[in-house]
């Protein structure tokens, strides 16, 4: 009986490294406040990271990591469009003004010149 179930271990696992990213769905919200938590707990993770680019930025004469931080936040930034854009969004006009808002801050990051 333990020989049966230790050989399915690895079975099971490949079973569930297949369709767990298939059953994987869009974040679903209940109502505007917690879709409006969702776009808040982004934002501020990206308040977070531009607080460290700009610390480098005025306080480190080293090129390598003031770029190294302006490429984490860009990252920040792109992650967090393809979260919203992904999610169903409870409000399209929040959504919407979600997007541009990061769209707008990803062309500035992108093109500032270090």
């Amino acid at each position: 009986m333990f020989i049966l179930r230790y050989k399915s271990i690895p079975i099971l696992l490949l079973l569930f490294f297949i369709f767990i990213p298939h059953s994987s769905n869009a974040q679903q919200f209940e109502n505007a406040r917690s879709y409006f938590s969702f776009i808040d707990s982004h934002n501020a993770k990206i308040v977070e990271q531009t607080w460290y680019y700009m610390e480098s930025y005025t306080t480190s004469d080293d090129q390598f990591k003031i770029k190294g931080q302006r490429k984490r936040l860009e990252n920040i930034l792109k992650f967090s469009l393809r979260k919203i854009n992904k999610a169903k969004a409870h409000d399209q006009k929040l959504q919407t003004a979600a997007i541009d808002y990061l769209e707008g801050n990803l062309i500035m990051i992108k093109n500032l010149l270090v």
